[in-house]
């Protein structure tokens, strides 16, 4: 009887265990996650779909104090089987000098809760990169764009691309 009591407790730990929910990766969504799935959980409004080939995206309109044309984005790539694998922040603002001080604002705030970010430059992008629990952050100055882009990656699925691509 103590036997199958403790293999009954055991078993009802296991189902506790397993349903308690991770934390989130970004804003109220996990890493993985299928697109409806994003979809059913961020209280955003959907913008018309961008869709082709290899990527698929969800965009939403964002209010934002840094740039009156702020988007949320989500991408889900063919590699991961159309699963979440990075999603952020694009706030679209056509002065250099702007962009530039918002990277400066923003690499203080996320510098405070993750230490130093690395910085990173070349003729296309210039900004910083932070890695935590199973993800990376990187907030750069998208010059083509005229954008500040905050972008959310699973770290996993870069590796499996740096696998995949032979870069690892």
């Amino acid at each position: 009887m103590k036997k199958i009591s403790f293999v009954i407790l055991v078993f009802i730990l296991l189902i506790i265990l397993s349903s308690c929910s991770r934390e989130k990766d970004f804003r109220n969504i996990i890493w993985g996650m299928t697109i409806s799935e994003v979809k059913n959980a961020e209280t955003l409004k959907l913008e018309p779909p961008k869709e082709g080939g290899k990527l698929k995206v969800l965009e939403y309109k964002y209010t934002s104090t840094f740039s009156e044309d702020s988007y949320v984005m989500y991408m889900f790539l063919e590699e991961s089987n159309y699963t979440l694998s990075s999603g952020g922040y694009w706030y679209y603002i056509d002065q250099a000098e702007k962009r530039k001080s918002l990277i400066e604002t923003i690499k203080s705030e996320k510098s405070e809760i993750y230490g130093n970010g690395k910085k990173f430059e070349n003729s296309n992008f210039s900004g910083y990169i932070w890695e935590f629990d199973g993800t990376v952050l990187s907030v750069f100055d998208d010059i083509g764009a005229e954008a500040v882009v905050e972008i959310y990656l699973d770290k996993e699925y870069i590796n499996t691309l740096a696998e995949i691509t032979g870069r690892k």
